[in-house]
C-alpha cells in the first residue's frame, strides 16, 4: 500500500488551491472560476477532478461548469445534483471550451447543491488550463468557498 500511495503523490503535478471565498456569476458568458487553474505543457496528458458546492438565487436557472485550455483534446463529465430534487443527478458531457448544458432549473432557490467534474486533457500547446463557469438564464449563481481542482499527469 505504501508504494502505491507514494506513486500517487509522485504523479501529482499540480493542485490548484481551493477557492478561499464564495464567487458569484450574474452572466451567461463564461469566466475563469477564481484560482482553479494549472499550467500545462505540450505533449503531456492530464487527468483532473473538480469538486464544488453551489447555489442559485432562484429556480429559473442554474450553473454550467466548463473549462478553457491553450490547445488539445478534452473529454469531461460534470455531474450535478439539484435539478428536480436535492438528490437528482444531471450529467453533462463536455468536449469543447466554454460549452455545456449544466442545470437549466433548480428544484429550490438558495439551496446548496454539488457538482463533481472529471476529465482527461491531452495538451498540444503549452499554457494554462482553467475551470470556467456561467449561469443559465437568470439570477445569481454562487460557488461556495472550498471549490477544488485536483490534477495528475502521466
Amino acid at each position: 500500500m505504501r508504494d502505491n500511495t507514494l506513486h500517487l503523490y509522485e504523479r501529482v503535478v499540480g493542485y490548484a488551491p481551493t477557492t478561499s471565498g464564495d464567487v458569484t456569476r450574474n452572466s451567461s458568458s463564461f469566466a475563469d472560476l477564481d484560482v482553479l487553474t494549472f499550467p500545462v505543457a505540450s505533449g503531456k496528458n492530464y487527468t483532473f477532478i473538480f469538486v464544488c458546492s453551489w447555489e442559485h438565487s432562484s429556480t429559473s436557472g442554474g450553473p454550467v461548469f466548463s473549462f478553457n485550455h491553450p490547445g488539445g483534446t478534452v473529454r469531461a463529465l460534470f455531474e450535478y445534483t439539484g435539478e428536480s430534487s436535492s438528490i437528482s443527478d444531471t450529467r453533462d458531457y463536455v468536449n469543447s471550451s466554454d460549452t455545456g448544458s449544466g442545470v437549466a432549473t433548480v428544484d429550490t432557490g438558495g439551496a446548496s447543491r454539488m457538482c463533481i467534474g472529471h476529465g482527461r486533457y491531452t495538451c498540444t500547446s503549452s499554457g494554462t488550463f482553467a475551470m470556467r463557469y456561467a449561469r443559465n438564464t437568470t439570477g445569481t449563481l454562487t460557488v461556495h468557498a472550498g471549490a477544488s481542482l485536483f490534477v495528475t499527469s502521466d
